[in-house]
């Protein structure tokens, strides 16, 4: 069998114009590129895994959790998955281009991924324990990750009238006024001890044309540090 030298092969490519050789500069150039891009796929990943643990904290929608079997729609309904889904986005395209470098002679690649997920994991739950996003929902590219509403089954809303089986109360997130009304199976663990002017949080669902509440609680008095969330600023200042 005849052998191939294969050095001669491609250094007569090469001198044929068929196999061109990069200049070192752009192979430099490509080099830092992919470093810098995977740098900032990664800070938007912590970043952005950091805002929904943040909106997960000061919208206290966990709260719906506590009502049972029925907050659950609530809690999914509000759930911030816009700030999530971007997360795994850049994290996924982060892991793809760390192929570029064919570092998995090293270390395994499966193993470099976990670490990195994690990594992104605990930075973003040290900054959601700092006060940046203080700072970052006032950024105008930012905002909108910050914007966190509630779905049709659990909402908070500022009562404006009380009535016998009732309430009338306006919604924080959309204005929307509505009359919630209270049944014999509605759940309310610290009684009727709200008042007009005050906020509830309630869950519930519509039947024959009008809302029934399944469970109701007054606000904690814990404000949101969120202005985005509509309503936090009425909520602010009626407490002040």
């Amino acid at each position: 069998m005849k052998k191939v030298d294969i050095t001669k092969n491609i250094m007569s490519k090469i001198k044929t114009g068929k196999v061109k050789i990069k200049p070192a500069f752009m192979v430099l150039g490509e080099r830092y590129g992919v470093v810098g891009a995977i740098a900032l796929l990664l800070t938007t990943a912590v970043l952005t895994f950091n805002i929904f643990l943040f909106l997960l904290k000061q919208t206290g929608n966990l709260e719906f959790l506590s009502f049972g079997s029925a907050g659950i729609l609530a809690f999914l309904q509000a759930f911030p998955y816009f700030p999530v889904t971007i997360m795994l986005f850049v994290l996924f395209l982060a892991i793809r281009l760390l192929k570029y470098f064919d570092i998995s002679y090293k270390k395994s690649f499966s193993f470099l991924a976990l670490f990195i997920f994690a990594s992104v994991l605990g930075l973003g739950i040290a900054l959601a324990n700092t006060k940046i996003n203080a700072r970052l929902e006032n950024i105008p590219a930012l905002r909108g990750f910050y914007h966190q509403g509630f779905g049709r089954n659990g909402f908070m809303g500022n009562i404006l009238e009380l009535k016998e089986n009732s309430i009338i109360v306006e919604r924080d997130d959309t204005d929307e006024v509505m009359e919630v009304f209270l049944t014999d199976d509605t759940n309310l663990p610290y009684g009727k001890s709200f008042s007009e002017k005050g906020t509830v949080r309630i869950i519930g669902s519509e039947k024959d044309g009008r809302f029934e509440a399944a469970g109701l609680r007054p606000f904690d008095g814990s404000i949101p540090a969120n202005g985005n969330v509509k309503g936090s600023r009425k909520q602010l200042q009626r407490s002040q």
